[in-house]
């Protein structure tokens, strides 16, 4: 199980994190660069007051969540992504808490921001808005969590599609595998 752990971790994680980092510096750049710690406390609490507002950070978790969904999508059907075709022999409820893991390391800048929202509107009396962002979070993570165990599970058909008349040759013999290795990947037509 610590095996399939570090698989997803490597396949999921540690990719969305490398190839996002850009948008990251800028979200960390917009976000604390324009506003202190005292003004990140004043605006969780204007939120806290009028619950209506959190339509808002809720809009904008969700296409994050569409973000973090798009790119699961993108890596599950790559060719490089073939041994996720056979992660389904863990089983469903292990493959379940696998996934709630990856998803939860993927989900941690808004679990953290919303976190944060959260304890500003539990020190400020305000529990109707704890609700709503726990509540939303939960959501979202949840849903997230299931979809992406559903598009593992699902059978997957990796394989290489090819237009020449080379690469649909199957050779019989090994030393006609040689020359359909050359012939097939070294772009030389007959």
């Amino acid at each position: 199980m610590r095996a399939i752990d570090l698989v997803l971790t490597k396949v999921f994680v540690k990719r969305f994190y490398s190839e996002n980092a850009g948008f990251f510096l800028v979200l960390l750049g917009i976000c604390f660069g324009f506003l202190k710690a005292p003004q990140h406390f004043e605006l969780s609490q204007a939120l806290a007051d009028k619950p209506i507002f959190y339509l808002i950070p809720i809009a904008l978790w969700v296409l994050y969540a569409l973000k973090v969904a798009r790119f699961c999508s993108k890596v599950g059907k790559e060719g490089e992504s073939i041994m996720l075709g056979l992660i389904d022999l863990v089983g469903k409820t292990r493959l379940f808490w696998l996934v709630a893991r990856a998803q939860i390391n993927l989900f941690l800048p808004v679990l953290g921001y919303g976190l944060f929202m959260a304890y500003v509107a539990f020190q400020n009396q305000k529990f109707i808005s704890v609700l709503i962002v726990i509540g939303s979070l939960a959501i979202l993570l949840l849903g997230l969590i299931l979809w992406h165990t559903r598009n593992l599970l699902k059978p997957k058909d990796f394989r290489l599609v090819s237009t020449s008349m080379v690469s649909r040759w199957k050779p019989k013999y090994y030393l006609e595998l040689y020359i359909h290795h050359l012939l097939s990947f070294q772009g030389l037509r007959l």
